[in-house]
């Protein structure tokens, strides 16, 4: 089994416009950041040649991101 998240942030838009797009990509990086610390230990975020990856996460869009993960046991594994 495997289990597919999308995460849309709501609003995004309304920081680049009243901050200006160096505030939203800091936005962006730290929502990655914290993605990647909810993951579990066995999770990566990116591989080398040598690395065999079990889920990834990547940003799809301006505010979009997706986690792939994989070795999941049951619907309600967390």
């Amino acid at each position: 089994m495997i289990a597919v998240l999308f995460i849309d942030l709501d609003h995004f838009k309304r920081i680049n416009d009243t901050l200006g797009h160096p505030s939203g990509d800091k936005a962006l990086i730290t929502v990655a950041e914290r993605l990647q610390g909810i993951l579990r230990h066995s999770d990566i975020v990116a591989r080398t040649a040598r690395d065999e990856a079990t889920s990834l996460i990547s940003r799809v869009g301006g505010d979009e991101f997706t986690i792939i993960a994989t070795e999941i046991t049951s619907p309600g594994q967390t």
